[in-house]
């Protein structure tokens, strides 16, 4: 809400602008006073925030894994129709086939029954023509991250680095 709280300090900005053009006039220098202090006021309470939340954080990489596992599927379903359809389905049939899986896995994650057996059904139904090879290829995460790795050392070489060199 400190952030929102920012963001609305701007309209006021904007709203001086539009009627006295800048000339400075002193009936604008209540809302510069009021929304100057105010705007770094609130922005050190979400840094200070920022600061506790993050000196503090831990990683969990066996449920952050977990996560990526249970979601993957659902997340390259579009690519598991492309697969399949140049394998010779029928587009418009697997695309029903994948959302009615997908609701109903849905609907057992949500109620605690069961893991995510969307794959499973997939590969169960020969109308999707996908061996166990080609969605292994698909759902291997090391191909579905982009830039991500390139961008977090990026990161850490341009920003982190120094900050820990400086301290």
């Amino acid at each position: 809400s400190l952030a929102k709280f920012i963001i609305s300090l701007q309209s006021s900005g904007g709203l001086i602008a539009t009627t006295q053009w800048l000339e400075r006039t002193l009936d604008d220098s209540a809302c510069k006073r009021l929304n100057i202090p105010q705007a770094f006021l609130a922005t050190d309470a979400i840094l200070i925030l920022l600061n506790q939340i993050f000196s503090n954080i831990k990683v969990n990489e066996r449920i952050i894994e977990k996560h990526v596992q249970t979601e993957m599927p659902f997340i390259l379903t579009e690519d598991i129709l492309m697969k399949a359809t140049k394998n010779g389905g029928d587009r418009q049939i697997l695309h029903e086939k994948i959302r009615t899986y997908a609701m109903q896995v849905k609907e057992n994650l949500y109620s605690g029954k069961n893991e995510n057996n969307l794959i499973q059904l997939i590969l169960n139904d020969k109308s999707f023509k996908l061996t166990s090879k080609d969605i292994n290829e698909i759902l291997n995460p090391n191909k579905n991250i982009g830039f991500a790795s390139f961008q977090v050392e990026d990161f850490i070489k341009e920003i982190i680095d120094p900050i820990i060199k400086n301290q």
